[in-house]
């Protein structure tokens, strides 16, 4: 189990669910809603997420990188709620 604490392993996972999440949201985006706020969270998410992992080291990144991931979870929950009932609040 090694491997999961190897650098490039975990640049490739970050890549690979920024792949699937922007393929997710932006098909529900173009397809149904067009609302950016979806896209917005998922981006913000992202961004904590490689911050935390660049910039940040210790105990405060077991905090602020699950915090990016919480977000993304946010964005994707949004994305939901706004292809199931036509988001007219967001």
């Amino acid at each position: 189990m090694n491997f999961l604490a190897n650098p490039w392993f975990k640049c490739g996972m970050i890549i690979l669910a920024f792949i699937i999440g922007v393929s997710s949201i932006s098909s529900s985006y173009f397809r149904m809603h067009r609302r950016l706020f979806p896209l917005l969270l998922l981006s913000i998410g992202f961004t904590i997420i490689i911050l935390g992992h660049v910039f940040i080291t210790g105990w405060v990144e077991g905090i602020v990188v699950p915090l990016g991931g919480f977000t993304i979870a946010t964005a994707h929950f949004i994305n939901y709620r706004c292809v199931d009932c036509k988001c007219l609040y967001l």
